[in-house]
């Protein structure tokens, strides 16, 4: 039987919130937030005329995952509560970086973002793109969700 074990994450990391799923198999994670990523989009407004920078980037060990498993596993991420047009990407940045950022989708089941085997710990580092002035004003709570599952 497989266990599927979730955390999420506020993204822009404000605050930690965690969940359980199913449990009745050998691996286990946590993730901590290393810093807020308060991101707050306008502040300062832009000059007239002007649009808001496209990009934001995370420091670059925005989270860390711990994954303990006595075999073979692999690592989920996905997003919910995002306002349609913003993009959200991450990346492995330690042990052994990956070069290219993968985007966070909301569709289920979750992608697929890193496996391995055994204990295993990881960063990882958040990109927001699309950001533009076209997105309404207001206080957003997404969240990012890590599932972590035997293989």
């Amino acid at each position: 039987m497989k266990r599927i074990v979730r955390y999420i994450i506020p993204a822009l990391l404000v605050s930690f919130v965690c969940g359980a799923g199913i449990c009745w198999a050998t691996s286990s994670i946590t993730a901590t937030p290393n810093y807020s990523w308060p991101e707050i989009i306008g502040d300062p407004p832009p000059a007239a005329g002007s649009n808001l920078p496209n990009t934001s980037e995370s420091d670059s060990a925005a989270v860390t995952i711990n994954i303990t498993a006595s075999g073979n596993w692999g690592l989920k991420v996905e997003k919910s509560n995002w306002p349609s047009s913003l993009h959200l990407s991450i990346k492995k940045t330690s042990p052994t970086p990956v070069g290219d950022y993968q985007e966070v989708t909301d569709s289920y089941p979750a992608e697929d973002f890193i496996s391995g085997s055994g204990d295993t710990t990881v960063t990882v580092q958040f990109k927001l793109t699309n950001v533009s002035i076209q997105v309404p004003p207001g206080t957003y709570n997404p969240t990012v969700t890590f599932w972590v599952y035997d293989k």
